[in-house]
């Protein structure tokens, strides 16, 4: 038995006749979207050593617009970038709901010759409204 349930219960069965799940499952979604555009990378993980001198990035951007940029930098030097007039080859596109997009991309680049023990991958993304997230990750050789 919850000690708890009679605390919850009947919040929850409130919310659930009031709100329809789409709408709920909607609002989830665009909650962690609060300045327009985010990014989750999957791969690398921060803290993550490289083997066999390939980097594989692996990440989705959830945006209510077009994203418009994206760069990848390792070590403050522009590794690839991204953008609307190459139509961002390499991404996969998914339409969540009727506002929140997923671009998911994956691609694995080799380690350039000045890869040192400590490196710093950024991920930097602008959409066509001028919103901005920006990951970093360390990564270990």
């Amino acid at each position: 038995f919850d000690s708890q349930f009679s605390n919850w219960e009947e919040p929850i069965t409130v919310l659930l006749l009031t709100h329809p799940i789409e709408t709920l499952k909607n609002e989830i979604l665009t909650t962690g979207i609060g300045n327009g555009v985010t990014i989750k990378v999957k791969k690398p993980e921060n803290g993550s050593f490289i083997k066999n001198n390939i980097i594989d990035i692996e990440m989705s951007i959830f945006t209510k617009n077009e994203p418009m940029t994206t760069e990848i930098w390792l070590n403050n030097q522009l590794i690839e970038r991204l953008s609307q007039s190459t139509q961002f080859s390499g991404f996969q596109f998914t339409e969540l709901n009727g506002e929140i997009k997923e671009y998911r991309y994956r691609k694995q680049y080799f380690t350039p010759a000045n890869f040192q023990l400590q490196n710093l991958l950024s991920i930097r993304v602008v959409d066509t409204q001028g919103n901005t997230d920006e990951k970093t990750i360390i990564l270990f050789k």
